[in-house]
């Protein structure tokens, strides 16, 4: 099954801990969309940036890039960082199942800054069949 998303980096005012200041969000918000998705399951991810004066990336902290390192996101050294007015499209395969993050990877200090979670269910079962149906273990 493909997942599919568009994530949108814009520059915002917000208040995460009272004080307004301006941030990084990810359609609007801190933190970002929820990724949801099953084991095995393809995830495509539309970044579009629409920062006037900064590059950014999306890095998928804690997700295996099994022969898609150039989708990992960090910025300047598996991809370039994808420019103000651009996009680019990242596809990758959920290759392990649990808990894990994406975020922005171009200025590790920032902490006011685009992050959210990735959220991989496992399979009921290890065998993979076209139309299957899956259920959360009990």
């Amino acid at each position: 099954m493909k997942v599919t998303c568009k994530l949108t980096i814009d520059n915002a005012t917000i208040a995460p801990d009272g004080f307004p200041r301006l941030s990084m969000v990810i359609n609007g918000k801190l933190p970002g969309d929820l990724i949801e998705a099953w084991w095995g399951d393809i995830i495509e991810v539309e970044h579009i940036n629409n920062l006037q004066d900064n590059g950014t990336s999306l890095h998928f902290h804690g997700l295996r890039q099994l022969n898609t390192n150039e989708m990992d996101g960090v910025a300047s050294i598996t991809q370039c960082p994808v420019p103000g007015g651009a996009s680019i499209t990242q596809t990758f395969v959920a290759t392990q199942y649990g808990h894990t993050w994406y975020h922005r990877f171009d200025h590790p200090l920032n902490i006011y800054c685009m992050i959210a979670t990735i959220l991989t269910f496992p399979l009921a079962t290890t065998v993979f069949k076209p139309g299957r149906v899956c259920t959360l273990p009990s």
